[in-house]
């Protein structure tokens, strides 16, 4: 039996964005003023779909998100050459 394959098709960074805020409040205590950082995603699809991808983290989850994405660059840095 044969079996047709398809290239695997990931959709495009188009734009990333990132802000710094904080918490004032929250439900369980009056004051809290906890720092956080906020990811936007532009993420377009083959058929020229766009999809937002917005999620919020700490800043030491921040940091360890940079460190892999510059891992991920210097990793595939060495297949371009």
């Amino acid at each position: 039996m044969s079996q047709t394959s398809q290239p695997l098709s990931l959709p495009n960074l188009e734009d990333y964005t990132w802000e710094i805020g904080a918490t004032l409040a929250n439900s369980l205590s009056t004051k809290q003023m906890e720092p956080y950082v906020k990811n936007t995603f532009v993420l377009k699809d083959v058929n020229d779909n766009e999809n937002v991808i917005t999620f919020e983290q700490s800043v030491p989850e921040f940091q360890r998100l940079v460190k892999t994405f510059a891992d991920m660059r210097a990793t595939l840095s060495g297949y371009s050459e």
